[in-house]
């Protein structure tokens, strides 16, 4: 059950079941392929379930936060001083590896679960508490 993305079209919308996989790495592809801020913001919709702050934070960028998206995403492939990843992170953090996906990915780990059931089992229990 992943999604399939291709670098003209946006992703098909996300349905996540007990065994969905873990689709960090489509929801990757789909946001470094984004050429404009406004099909980034298409490019989250799909995985809305699971990136919803990753959304909101796309919507609040202008054009020019998007420039700089693109620009910085493609820095951050290679090591960066500490101090330019902190700031990275605050700024686009939330889009990059959104927050449930992320606790999701870990808990799935931890417990030996396939993602989908950690995510689930996740939002009925509720996510801990951001800090």
């Amino acid at each position: 059950m992943s999604p399939r993305t291709n670098e003209d079209k946006a992703v098909e919308r996300v349905t996540i079941g007990y065994t969905t996989d873990d689709f960090a790495e489509q929801y990757g592809k789909a946001i470094r392929n984004a050429k404009t801020l406004s099909s980034l913001i298409e490019r989250i919709r799909p995985f809305e379930e699971a990136a919803d702050d990753a959304l909101k934070q796309a919507q609040g960028l202008t054009e020019d936060d998007f420039k700089d998206f693109v620009r910085d995403i493609r820095k951050a492939k290679k090591q960066q001083p500490e101090e330019w990843i902190e700031k990275f992170n605050l700024r686009f953090g939330d889009i990059v590896m959104p927050y449930k996906m992320l606790i999701a990915s870990f808990a799935a780990s931890q417990f030996c679960c396939p993602w989908g059931c950690a995510f689930i089992r996740l939002t009925e229990l509720g996510f801990p508490p951001r800090k």
